[in-house]
């Protein structure tokens, strides 16, 4: 039995759909670029509570599907090449143009998101560890994660684990062993293989870097920084003998994850462009907008009406 407080706000999203307001607001921003992350597409039987740590970052495939539709409906889904061709060329670009990339390289994407996207002609990009390719893991800070009990726990831990160096990570990780250890999510860790990812380019999209083992780049010395950063651009482009020129920074906070020190780092290894991880500024990017710093949006784990309302100037709690 669905809550009046869920009928109300439904009723009022609807309302709000139905205005015409997403239809102005996509033209006022027509000539900038939505840019999408997603990290986790499951199986629609596959259950993750609310309140779990990692509940905002996994969608189930019925979810996406419908978000793929609308997207593909209002926006013009363009490619890598596309963006950095507008992006530092200074090339045209159809209104309302939209980005698709995926984070982090799980095999639930090759599963679950890849075929929706090649039914609807949609070349997206993959940022993927270089490390990590064919294995079944976890990320270093998701085993910290996985010792917590919720949502509101997760979100405290993480914030505490990514202000500290990287030392003192690990040894945060050491004092959980002997914890009730969480499995909710275990569909998450695994990886594409390297044939996966050449089925990936041979039907047009994009692999690119997401760090050799996704550590919290400002945690690292310089050194750790620079190896990170090279080793995986020149392992990715060796293994499948394609460009690599973009970077996702693992997790992606420029508060916490990044700053001035590895933007120049990001540079110096060659990158062309480097992307933060999901915001909530859904106005899109500009072509002025830092080249290493670059916004996305992947506040995606809702309903389509309340989806929709994110994708406006339009704020309301939910």
């Amino acid at each position: 039995m669905k809550s009046f407080r869920y009928i109300l706000r439904q009723t009022i999203l609807s309302a709000i759909a139905f205005s015409g307001l997403y239809n102005l607001y996509r033209r006022k921003n027509r000539d900038r670029v939505l840019v999408m992350v997603y990290h986790d597409v499951v199986d629609d039987q596959f259950d993750i509570p609310s309140d779990h740590y990692n509940y905002n970052t996994t969608i189930r495939k019925s979810r996406f599907v419908r978000e793929v539709k609308y997207l593909c409906r209002h926006y013009t889904p363009i490619t890598l090449e596309d963006f950095i061709a507008w992006k530092i060329k200074g090339e045209k670009l159809p209104p309302n143009p939209v980005l698709f990339t995926f984070d982090d390289g799980h095999t639930n994407l090759f599963r679950n998101a890849v075929p929706e996207l090649n039914r609807r002609g949609v070349k997206a990009v993959f940022f993927v560890k270089s490390g990590c390719i064919g294995t079944i893991e976890q990320n270093y800070c998701e085993r910290y994660l996985s010792y917590t009990a919720s949502y509101k726990e997760g979100q405290k831990a993480y914030t505490a684990f990514r202000q500290v160096p990287f030392a003192q990570q690990l040894a945060m990780i050491d004092q959980c062993k002997g914890r009730q250890y969480d499995t909710v999510n275990s569909q998450k860790y695994s990886h594409v293989t390297q044939e996966e990812c050449l089925a990936l380019l041979k039907e047009g999209h994009s692999i690119q870097s997401h760090t050799v083992h996704h550590y919290i780049l400002s945690s690292l010395e310089n050194s750790a920084v620079r190896e990170e950063l090279f080793e995986s651009k020149q392992s990715l482009e060796q293994l499948f003998s394609h460009r690599v020129e973009t970077l996702a920074y693992p997790f992606g906070d420029p508060r916490f994850d990044f700053g001035e020190r590895e933007k120049i780092q990001a540079k110096n290894a060659g990158y062309l462009l480097a992307f933060s991880g999901e915001r909530r500024d859904v106005n899109g990017v500009t072509r002025n907008e830092d080249n290493f710093s670059i916004s996305r949006f992947g506040d995606v784990n809702h309903d389509l009406l309340y989806f929709k309302l994110l994708l406006s100037p339009i704020r309301l709690v939910k």
